[in-house]
Formats: C-alpha cells, sequence, structure tokens
C-alpha cells in the first residue's frame, strides 16, 4: 500500500517540475546544491494551505540553512574565545573592540588555529 501524497508534498513536486529548465541550465557542479534545496523544503510542512507555496518553500529552505549556520557556529565557537592576558575576561573575538580588551583596553593580537586537513 502506497502512502497518500500531502498537499504540500504535491506543491514541492510542483515547484520541481516547473523548475526542471532551470536545474538543466545549471553547471553540472550546481545541480546537487539545486537538490538539496529542494530536500530542505521537503523537510518542513506547509502550514499554510492557502498560502502563496513558492512562499512557504522558500521559508523552508531558509530555516535549514538558519539552522546549518547555528550548527557551523557552534563547531566553530571555541575557536573564536580569547582571553585577555591582562584581566583573563574571556570573550568571543567579535566583542574585542579591534585589537584592544574592552575591559582592560590591553592590545590583544589574535590568531585563528590553521583548520585540519581533510583525510
Amino acid at each position: 500500500m502506497t502512502k497518500p501524497i500531502t498537499p504540500s508534498e504535491l506543491v514541492i513536486e510542483g515547484f520541481t517540475f516547473q523548475w526542471q529548465r532551470f536545474k538543466q541550465k545549471l553547471p553540472e557542479d550546481l545541480k546537487q546544491e539545486f537538490d538539496d534545496l529542494i530536500k530542505h523544503a521537503k523537510e518542513h510542512p506547509h502550514p499554510d494551505p492557502e498560502g502563496i507555496p513558492f512562499q512557504q518553500i522558500v521559508i523552508s529552505i531558509l530555516i535549514e540553512q538558519e539552522k546549518e549556520i547555528k550548527r557551523l557556529r557552534s563547531k566553530l565557537n571555541p575557536y573564536l574565545m580569547k582571553k585577555c592576558p591582562r584581566c583573563h575576561t574571556e570573550r568571543n573575538i567579535e566583542d574585542f573592540e579591534g585589537a584592544l580588551c574592552p575591559d582592560c583596553r590591553e592590545y590583544l593580537l589574535f590568531s585563528l588555529p590553521k583548520p585540519e586537513k581533510p583525510d
């Protein structure tokens, strides 16, 4: 027995069909990214059946991209923390005004660790 198709799945399939010519004209290396965006849209049910389908698909994609940005930032966060050698305040690099500690005005030098090479 097959699973019934939900209205949101039907909308996404229609959207995918409408954009097939666009996808076909993309360079080969970008076609997978296009498919990933469609996959993101399928991960969220569209709550408003009377809403504009394109807008709901775009918002679904943006939600997934925002989740990915947050995940990547959380991985990067330990590398962005810096401790002032004078006052020992630990802050995110973005919180420092230029190269000065906002608490004691100590001049700081920053260097991010070199990324690990993939195996």
